[in-house]
């Protein structure tokens, strides 16, 4: 269920909609403010300007991020190949070595 959050965010009210709790929503808003202030040149200035140069550096924060987990899957998903790979040859070689020792007839 959606409900109203009222946050400040560089001496702006507003109100946000969503299923998050309140204290994500605060964090949200905190985040957002601490990326403007670090792209704004003055203090106390934030303009439209500073706002898109926020969302952009919010914007290559997630694609880095992104892209490192698409890293990460790629890697878990060629090492788990690999060990089936290996248990795969395991077996093989353990039935054939089975089979060796039978007495065929």
């Amino acid at each position: 269920m959606q409900s109203s959050h009222r946050v400040e965010i560089c001496g702006q009210q507003y109100t946000l909609r969503g299923e998050a709790d309140s204290a994500y929503i605060q964090g949200l808003a905190a985040f957002v403010e601490q990326k403007v202030k670090e792209v704004s040149s003055l203090p106390g200035e934030h303009s439209f300007k500073t706002a898109i140069l926020a969302a952009i550096n919010i914007t290559d924060e997630l694609f880095q991020l992104r892209r490192q987990q698409k890293q990460s899957k790629d890697s878990i998903d060629r090492r788990t190949r690999d060990i089936i790979e290996q248990i795969e040859e395991q077996f093989e070689t353990e039935a054939g070595m089975s089979l060796g020792g039978v007495a065929q007839g």
